[in-house]
């Protein structure tokens, strides 16, 4: 009985603590649900599962203005190149091998493999219900409302459920832990696995930060460049501690 109640207890457990992670999405959608089908119709709903697609994925990064921005214009663009594919075949043959490969093009990379997700399934949820010439409008006013809203959302989310730290501020953080990991194996001549791993983890963090500075055509600015120095600064200090343990 003591080991059944113990799982019980688990799964319990582990049911809440994904509920409580999914709460805020599952409202998110309610909400959008609710005003797309008073204003615009349930034949629009679609465009729910796109904002709420791309608010999940966001929700938990560092957003700025041109973040905000860029995610409003792309999912607008991308209602209408949906629209655009449902037209005729060689419309849709031509997009759905263009788009996806141009957002993996641009959002992808080694430390951020699925970064085109949300704008993928945009795209994709979109042309899912093709629709007549006289209800396009309609839908592309459901995405601009509906796209709207992820703005105000992230806000709140990231100032009233998950502090999100700016880039800036994660740097600092890290090369102050990095001086005080230093520091303590200078003095005690050890290193732990768990060391390694959060080194590790840093590196990957900075390269990410640095990736999210990419442009289309790789046009490095200064904070990029910063980013990956340090990762890299991270990444030696890594083989450091590991040679330590050899």
């Amino acid at each position: 009985m003591d080991i059944v109640h113990c799982k019980i207890n688990k799964y319990c457990a582990m049911f809440l603590g994904r509920l409580k992670g999914a709460f805020t999405i599952i409202l998110f959608y309610i909400i959008q649900f609710l005003l797309v089908s008073i204003l615009f119709g349930q034949q629009y709903i679609m465009a729910v599962a796109c904002s709420t697609t791309i608010f999940q994925i966001r929700r938990n990064q560092y957003n700025n203005i041109l973040d905000y921005v860029r995610i409003f214009l792309v999912s607008l663009i991308l209602c209408i190149l949906a629209y655009l594919a449902t037209r005729n075949v060689f419309l849709c043959v031509l997009l759905n091998l263009a788009v996806p490969v141009f957002l993996v093009f641009w959002k992808s990379s080694q430390f951020t493999p699925k970064g085109y997700l949300g704008f993928a399934m945009t795209f994709v949820f979109l042309e899912l219900r093709p629709l007549a010439s006289s209800e396009f409008f309609n839908m592309f006013a459901a995405t601009f409302f509906c796209t709207a809203l992820i703005i105000p959302a992230l806000i709140l989310y990231t100032n009233l459920c998950c502090r999100v730290v700016t880039p800036t501020k994660q740097i600092s953080n890290s090369l102050l832990w990095l001086s005080q990991l230093l520091n303590r194996l200078s003095k005690e001549q050890d290193a732990s696995f768990d060391a390694r791993k959060e080194l590790y983890e840093k590196a990957q963090m900075l390269h990410r930060l640095g990736h999210r500075r990419h442009t289309l055509f790789n046009i490095s600015d200064r904070e990029q460049r910063y980013c990956h120095l340090f990762a890299l600064l991270f990444q030696r200090a890594y083989y450091l501690v590991a040679d330590e343990i050899v």
